[in-house]
């Protein structure tokens, strides 16, 4: 199985400066997966990166397990919670986790901006299912629309972009329940097209990504709030363990 072969490649240094600063849109997203955490329950996070949604999820469970492939993130890992009993931090990847840790099921498996990055994402979904509770939820957010795949997708090693249909289909016929599954940041697909699709940009601009969590985000929160987008950058998907497929595995 091809996991998450982000472990391939190095991500520089301002790419990681400018995700660092998206707050707002990392709070966004913690506002739909937070209904689903609890402060008594155990979550993995794959491909946890630097550790920035990482923070936010500490802060609504009891026990966070974050695995981490690429040695230069896995390093940040470390360096911010290597001391703290409540975190364990797994170098590895995630077919690694599945069949050679021994550890208690979890209540939740989270996947940031991760799914596209493993080639055999239908597999990659199956296994996760082996560390779930029944009843356990998984938490998806994925980059979505085909049309706006560009070259800073490839060079940060996104093997797809998602459909919405096609996401739920590779989710239930892992065995998930999809409790619900929509488009998000609808605002966010215009500069995507443009710079990255249109323009061919590689490298992601400090000041624009933080000028859009201040000002986009915001904005495309309050209106999906009033309506449910047909379509946005990215996916957010919440499903559950069936009690049929956790035996099954």
């Amino acid at each position: 199985m091809d996991t998450l072969d982000r472990e391939k490649i190095t991500y520089e240094g301002d790419d990681l400066e400018s995700l660092e600063v998206m707050n707002r849109y990392y709070l966004w997203i913690l506002e739909k997966f937070s209904p689903y955490l609890a402060e008594g329950n155990s979550c993995v996070e794959f491909g946890s990166g630097a550790g920035k949604f990482s923070e936010l999820l500490f802060k609504n469970v009891a026990q966070l397990n974050l695995v981490e492939p690429s040695k230069n993130l896995f390093k940040k890992l470390h360096e911010q919670y290597a001391h703290n009993e409540n975190v364990e931090l797994f170098d590895m990847s995630l077919e690694q986790y599945v069949e050679g840790t021994a550890f208690p099921l979890h209540d939740s498996a989270v996947l940031v901006n991760v799914l596209e990055h493993i080639k055999d994402d239908q597999l990659a979904l199956s296994e996760i299912g082996k560390v779930l509770k029944p009843g356990g939820y998984l938490l998806l957010f994925v980059p979505a629309l085909n049309m706006l795949y560009s070259k800073f997708d490839k060079k940060i090693g996104h093997y797809r972009r998602y459909q919405k249909n096609e996401l739920e289909s590779l989710v239930s016929n892992a065995g998930f329940k999809v409790i619900s599954n929509h488009y998000c940041d609808i605002l966010g697909i215009f500069p995507w097209l443009v710079l990255n699709k249109i323009f061919g940009r590689t490298k992601l601009d400090h000041n624009l990504v933080k000028l859009y969590d201040n000002v986009g985000v915001p904005l495309t929160r309050a209106i999906e709030k009033m309506l449910v987008p047909p379509f946005g950058k990215n996916l957010i998907l919440v499903a559950r363990q069936s009690d049929d497929n956790r035996l099954a595995v």
